[in-house]
Parts: C-alpha cells; structure tokens; sequence
C-alpha cells in the first residue's frame, strides 16, 4: 500500500475516533513486537500447524503450501515463543518420542542443572564416534520457535485452509524472517513486517529432505521463500484483499480473535517431578551401561542412582522422596557377577531398530525431525 494510501487511512480513523490501541496494537507493530530475545509427544494438538513429508498424499518428495504470518491479538508483546527443547525416546513407549523444554529456558546460558547437559558433556568428547553421536543426537538441545499463521493454500490438507494455526519452524525460518524484517540499502529493499495484517508477505513453505551424507538425511526449508508482493490478509486464498481502513481493521481484528489458538500454551514449561523421572528414565534406557548412567546421575543430582530420582525442595512436603534406608544393603550385594559390557561394547554392536516419534500427530525416525538449522550441534551453551 502506497504512503498516500496509508495517511489516508490514518486521517479517516481519525476522523471515527479510532485508535489502533482499540485492536491491541496490531496494526502497528514494530520490529521490535517480532523479535525475539536472543537470551534464549502425544497426540495432534489440533491448534497446531503440521505440514509434514510422511503426509499419504506426498508423493514427489516434498511438502510445498502457502502461509501468511499474523499477529497475535491477545498478546502484542507475544509474536514468537523461542525455546530451546529436547527430543527423548519414550521409556514407557518404545514407538513414541517426546520433547521437554531445557531448563536453560528459564536459569539462562550456561545452565548446567538437568541430567540432559550433563549426559552430553560427559559424553560428548568420547573417543567413540558412536558415543559421542550419542550424545549429539539426544543429549544436545535445539532451538525451536512457535507463531501465528494463516493457511492460505494446502493441497495435503485442504480442511486446513483459512484457518488459523500455531507453527512450529527452525533456524532457517527465522532467519528467512529476519532478513524481510531487514533494510538493505545497497539493493535499495525497505525492510517490512511480516506479521503487518495489511503490509505483509504470504510464505511459501517448501519442505524436502537433504541428504547430508551416506548415513544422515534431515529435512530442509531452504527452498521457502517470502512472496515479493506486499499484500493484506485474505479470507478466500487472495482472491480479493482489505483495505486498510477502520472497518476492515475490526473485521481483521474480531476475525483474528475468534480463530487464533492461545500462543501462550508453548511457553516453556518447568519440569514437574513426573517429568523429570521420565526424563531420567528415558536417559538410563539411552545409556543403556548401568555404571555410565550412574556416573552420570551422580553429576547431575550428587545420588548414586540406585536410590530414587530427587524431589524438589518445594515438593518435599506433597511428595516426599523415598528414604535411601528403603534400599536395604543386602539387595545391593546381590547382583549377578556376570561381566558386564561396556558402553563401547554395546554400542558397537549392530543398531536395534530405529525408534519413531508421534510428535505432531506423525512417527518420525530417529534424526529425521532434525531440521537443517540443527546441524550445528556444538552450539550449545556457546
């Protein structure tokens, strides 16, 4: 829309006595309402957005739709949720996955207090590659950021189109995002808002797999790309666009607050005591090697782990943590005295077949839910 266009629009609002703090500041969003602090399974949630290549109806080898980002009218200063999370076998589901958000989320860079940074950093530099990819592919913690969008043009899920969805991307979205955000001036490019309802750009998301050696494949969104064309909402896949004027901002407005899901559900979450001895279940099955486990849990909580996962103090009194003098010495001395393996030895050993995730409402191998962006391993905690 031209800056005519725009300060008539303004002067006509006026003129109504209409402000854009009357639609929560959505039309006036600034880069900085869309960027993020840099400090930081289960079943379908039906609010989320999954476009994926394990989709029936996929049949050339990638996933292309086109979306629109759109503000999030319950909360201005909420337009993206960073996080950083892990991905885990399930311990009590050997078909299923599930991710937790890293405590690092909330106790900031450098955070070294979960049994998960600590099984990477204890195993990370070991002289087996096997080990150390061990620790990469389940230890390592990766980042991830969630948004509003508008379907616009699905043809895997057509029941998807026109409604409002929570995305889940990766580094190679987000940059995407940044760079339209973005002045340029020795190519003469004004950056923009991508979120902007009237001043925005429709994405097209493009997802494939890349092979990036003989034995890794990742899923890719290097091909995405953002339209060219600034454009308005649309609620009949771009047949026709809104103005920017008082009306059409309520229609925007009330539209966008009776369709959007509550972004606010993908806050980080603390580990609650049932999570936590999830966690450090799924940790032991990985592990696989008694003695490494121990040594590990010992790291991490200063307890043998032949005694109970911890409690914390605030949970002491609803939950309290079994006594050790439950663990009766005799017990201990009765293992069998059969040689144990190693963790080298085991894991050296051909590969059991590879465990799937439903994350999304899809099985995924192992690995297979690494975006490129998630390649880096070895940025953690930098």
């Amino acid at each position: 829309m031209s800056t005519e266009k725009q300060d008539a629009s303004v002067q006509s609002d006026q003129q109504q006595g209409i402000t854009n703090d009357d639609f929560g500041g959505i039309f006036d969003l600034t880069e900085e309402d869309i960027s993020v602090d840099d400090g930081y399974g289960g079943e379908r949630n039906p609010d989320f957005y999954g476009p994926s290549l394990k989709n029936k109806s996929v049949k050339e080898g990638y996933y292309k739709s086109k979306i629109r980002f759109v503000p999030n009218v319950n909360d201005k200063n909420l337009q993206i949720v960073p996080k950083f999370i892990y991905y885990l076998p399930d311990p009590d589901n050997a078909e299923r996955s599930f991710y937790v958000d890293c405590p690092s989320n909330f106790h900031g860079k450098g955070s070294r207090g979960n049994i998960l940074s600590t099984a990477f950093f204890h195993l990370k530099d070991s002289e087996s590659k096997v080990i150390r990819d061990m620790a990469k592919d389940f230890f390592s913690r990766k980042r991830y950021y969630w948004s509003l969008i508008q379907v616009i043009i699905d043809t895997f899920e057509e029941e998807e189109e026109g409604k409002i969805k929570i995305f889940r991307f990766g580094k190679q979205v987000y940059d995407m995002l940044e760079r339209e955000k973005t002045d340029d001036p020795k190519v003469g490019k004004k950056g923009i808002i991508p979120h902007d309802p009237f001043n925005g750009k429709e994405f097209v998301l493009w997802i494939e797999k890349k092979q990036i050696n003989e034995n890794r494949q990742i899923v890719s969104y290097e091909k995405s790309y953002f339209d060219d064309k600034l454009t308005s909402i649309s609620f009949d896949k771009g047949e026709t666009r809104l103005e920017s004027n008082a009306e059409n901002k309520k229609l925007i407005f009330n539209f966008l607050k009776k369709s959007s899901p509550d972004l606010s559900q993908c806050m980080p979450k603390e580990w609650d005591r049932q999570t936590e001895k999830k966690v450090i279940e799924s940790v032991k099955s990985i592990i696989g090697d008694t003695g490494v486990f121990d040594v590990v849990y010992k790291k991490a909580y200063g307890d043998s782990a032949m005694y109970s996962p911890p409690v914390k103090e605030e949970e002491k009194e609803i939950a309290p943590a079994e006594s050790t003098d439950s663990v009766k010495p005799e017990a201990s001395k009765e293992q069998p005295e059969e040689k144990k393996e190693s963790l080298e030895e085991k894991v050296a050993e051909p590969k059991a077949e590879a465990k799937t995730s439903t994350e999304g409402g899809e099985k995924k191998k192992d690995g297979e839910f690494d975006d490129l962006d998630n390649m880096n391993f070895d940025e953690i905690d930098k």
